[in-house]
């Protein structure tokens, strides 16, 4: 329900970014309050996967615009005549 009322306020990038970086640190959180720990030398490997989900979701906010609104940013070329 938040999400389709994210969606009617902001773009889905934003929206979608929010989402994923949300699931990514809350799971993660409950995870560990519960006792849930990643398997004898794979620590390295839980924080780097959970570095990467969180990073891509940043640069795909910082970085990912919709085509539409893009398109629609870009100034029209000044006519000549």
């Amino acid at each position: 329900m938040a999400g389709a009322l994210a969606l009617q306020h902001g773009s889905v990038v934003t929206v979608s970014t929010t989402m994923v970086a949300t699931e990514a640190v809350l799971g993660s959180l409950l995870g560990v309050a519960v006792g849930d720990r990643p398997a004898d030398g794979l620590g390295g490997l839980a924080v780097a996967g959970f570095v990467v989900t969180v990073g891509s979701a940043l640069l795909l906010a910082r970085f990912a615009t919709p085509e539409a609104v893009a398109a629609a940013e870009e100034p029209e070329p000044a006519l000549h005549g």
